[in-house]
């Protein structure tokens, strides 16, 4: 087995979790704001993504955060845009 197939050991599956409840805290935050500012969030949102992109991207290792940030957000970024 390839190391993309192993599980997740208990402390990632652990984050993974973590990560997933503060979506749905954020999600239902959002949801609670109105359009203005959801877009206001989004906007800035995308930018600090966009930033935080560029620096990782050339730093040592650049697959962290397209292998475990980069869906996240946008997750969050298309959630918001439909709403």
């Amino acid at each position: 087995m390839t190391g993309n197939q192993l599980p997740e050991s208990g402390a990632l599956a652990d984050l993974a979790d973590r990560v997933k409840v503060l979506e749905i805290a954020l999600l239902t935050a959002l949801a609670q704001q109105t359009k203005q500012q959801r877009d206001d969030f989004l906007q800035s949102f995308t930018l600090r993504i966009a930033a935080d992109e560029s620096v990782i991207r050339h730093t040592a290792d650049p697959l962290t955060w397209k292998e475990r940030l980069a869906p996240h957000a946008k997750k969050l970024t298309d959630t918001l845009r439909s709403a």
